[in-house]
């Protein structure tokens, strides 16, 4: 679901703040190249840093926080890119400590299954996501997408620290 915003932002920019669709569009390559380069930096991190909870739930509260800070306030044409920019960023590094969760709490001979079972949900999600985002954008509701976006990173937040961090390996 939280990928939603990436089919979305540059409408949502439009209808929320005016945002000219060259600002919009130059806003969502930033928050995709960015992405990228976290993903990179989560791998240099994660192979480091042994705390992979603290990284996923530090990165996915940034990038909810700023995601909605987008969606509260008209900001300036290079505030909006860089803080687009620094959500893709934060979201991208918290998959490859996301990953070692999951590895970590994997069964013995379980890792193929549920690494299936985990991309089957993220194609779920976005598979949904469209059709939500689609109709609060009908309904005239921009502002909406923003808020979705941030809330499905906290939640996300809620599912590290309480859920795959607490389980023991087995």
């Amino acid at each position: 679901m939280g990928n939603g915003l990436n089919t979305y932002l540059v409408v949502a920019l439009g209808a929320l703040h005016a945002t000219p669709p060259a600002i919009a569009n130059l806003a969502l390559t930033s928050l995709l190249a960015m992405n990228a380069v976290g993903v990179l930096t989560g791998g240099m991190l994660a192979a480091r840093i042994r705390q992979h909870a603290l990284i996923a739930a530090a990165g996915l509260t940034i990038a909810g926080v700023v995601t909605a800070l987008i969606g509260i306030f008209d900001l300036g044409s290079a505030a909006l890119i860089g803080l687009t920019g620094l959500s893709g960023f934060c979201v991208g590094a918290t998959y490859p400590s996301r990953d070692m969760l999951v590895r970590a709490v994997t069964p013995p001979g379980a890792f193929g299954t549920v690494f299936g079972f985990v991309s089957t949900g993220f194609n779920i999600g976005a598979s949904i996501a469209p059709i939500v985002y689609g109709m609060l954008m009908d309904r005239g509701q921009p502002r909406a997408i923003f808020f979705l976006s941030a809330a499905v990173s906290l939640i996300c937040v809620s599912t590290v620290t309480f859920g795959l961090s607490r389980r023991p390996a087995e």
